[in-house]
């Protein structure tokens, strides 16, 4: 599934970008995310729903939703025949929508919706777009962007209400100010008055914040934040959520969050790379124009055996003799050997990703897979399970009953927030999505849990998931990352 969205890289995005050629895959996916933030106001990959204007460029993983009017491309100028809208899915039917500059390219159908091409544009049919490559690197930056150490601290109001500031005090030699914080601590701490920014010579600056779920109830962004430049040059990196909540504020500065489902009524100043987006405000332009990618280590220990070659189209094979032995050997068959998400069915997030919990938090487990077409599936009224295992045994092992699933849209979805703190009713499970994909048949799962999955200790790891009576499995090596492990789909 690599193939369709280097093709579309290259022709949208980093065609004139050969910085990009990094031979380790992790120091390759940080560099490339942020070309993706510099290129596209706008990136998700799931759904997105506007009501109002997108100022940047828009890649859109999966199905535009919004019914509602919309601008889009309203602040750039760019030639007519210049891809500026991507839609992976479909536009759903709805008011009519305006793309002020550019074109449309799109793989699915507009379901008749009018688009008014008002920079004198086309709509392009492209079969060959997909998300999954676009996930793998805004998936592995965040995650890797989220385990460098900080080299500053937030002043962070308890006692009394005050400021919440960011004082630079301390860059690398690229002139990057790192800050690790909670999102409690940001958003939801009610003694938060305002939030500030003193760069004090800093060139970009990140901000990694755990937390799976945030909601933003205090303090607005002011000073620098509200200055065009540091927009452009502050990175928000939500690498543990899933479900952001901005409400009426504005946030300023990029918004990466490649797991969360983000709902916005207030504008974003600056791009977005997320999982889902609905929004009735506006997203502004800046896109990100700082540079983080200096900051990763440059050896990436482990680098070298992974066959992983990251997102850009490098032709540099580097250590072409060496068959990378700990893939080829094991031929350990599964009891089912049905196919799991072949690249004609998985245009949507690939890699699977086991997340070490810090500071006592749960483990998290990310499956993305797919029964294949002609599956003759029933989710409302089947039974669900799914295990993770290796040589030493069960990792893993969760159900759902027939009722647990719900039907909204096209998909089935099972939903439990408790699960994240332990008290789920469903052994860990938190969300689990079941939608067929048009035109193709096939049925993708989505799947998060947290549990302790402490024993996953061995690169070999079998994932069996089970609907009804019918069965994916597969085994495959997977890389041990600073987070815990992946396993991307080829």
């Amino acid at each position: 599934m690599r193939n369709g969205f280097r093709s579309l890289v290259a022709r949208l995005v980093l065609g004139a970008l050969p910085a990009l050629a990094f031979p380790q895959a992790a120091r390759a996916d940080v560099p490339g995310a942020i070309a993706l933030l510099g290129h596209y106001g706008v990136i998700t990959l799931d759904d997105l729903a506007s009501s109002s204007d997108i100022e940047g460029r828009i890649f859109v993983g999966d199905d535009y939703v919004g019914t509602s009017s919309a601008t889009l491309l309203s602040a750039l100028v760019t030639p007519p025949s210049e891809t500026t809208w991507v839609v992976v899915g479909d536009i759903v039917p709805g008011s009519p929508l305006s793309l002020n500059s550019g074109s449309l390219r799109i793989r699915g159908t507009t379901n008749g919706r009018v688009i008014n091409f008002n920079g004198g544009g086309s709509l392009i049919p492209d079969p060959s777009l997909t998300v999954g490559p676009t996930a793998t690197t805004l998936l592995d930056a965040s995650a890797t962007l989220a385990s460098l150490p900080a080299n500053n601290a937030a002043t962070i109001p308890t006692d009394q209400a005050g400021p919440l500031r960011f004082v630079v005090t301390s860059t690398d030699a690229c002139g990057v100010a790192v800050f690790d914080v909670s999102a409690q601590d940001v958003f939801t701490n009610g003694k938060v008055q305002q939030i500030e920014l003193e760069p004090n010579g800093a060139s970009t600056i990140l901000i990694n914040v755990s937390g799976s779920s945030v909601s933003w109830t205090t303090g607005n962004m002011v000073g620098n934040f509200t200055s065009t430049f540091w927009r452009a040059r502050v990175l928000w990196n939500f690498h543990e959520a899933t479900s952001i909540s901005l409400g009426s504020r504005n946030l300023m500065g990029a918004l990466l969050a490649p797991l969360a489902n983000v709902i916005a009524s207030g504008n974003i100043d600056g791009s977005v790379a997320v999982r889902s987006l609905k929004t009735s405000a506006e997203v502004h332009l800046p896109t990100f124009a700082g540079d983080v990618g200096c900051v990763v280590p440059t050896p990436t220990p482990t680098g070298a055996p992974t066959p992983t070659p990251s997102a850009v189209p490098t032709p540099t094979p580097t250590a072409a003799p060496t068959p990378t032995p700990t893939v080829a050997p094991t031929p350990t068959p599964v009891a089912m050997p049905t196919p799991a998400a072949p690249a004609s069915i998985c245009h949507h997030a690939c890699p699977d990703q086991i997340k070490f919990g810090r500071n006592g938090k749960l483990d998290q487990l990310i499956v993305k897979t797919a029964f294949a077409a002609g599956t003759q599936l029933d989710p409302p009224n089947e039974g669900f399970k799914i295990v993770l295992s290796n040589a030493n045994g069960v990792i893993y092992e969760a159900e759902l009953f027939p009722g647990d699933f719900v039907r909204r849209g096209r998909k089935f979805i099972f939903t439990d927030r408790n699960a994240r703190k332990g008290t789920g009713i469903r052994d860990g499970l938190f969300r689990v999505d079941v939608s067929q994909v048009p035109k193709v048949g096939a049925f993708r799962v989505n799947l998060q849990a947290f549990a302790d999955l402490d024993t996953a200790t061995l690169a070999e790891m079998t994932i069996e998931v089970t609907l009804g009576d019918d069965v994916i499995a597969r085994t495959d090596v997977w890389t041990e990352k600073k987070f815990g492990w992946q396993n991307k789909h080829n």
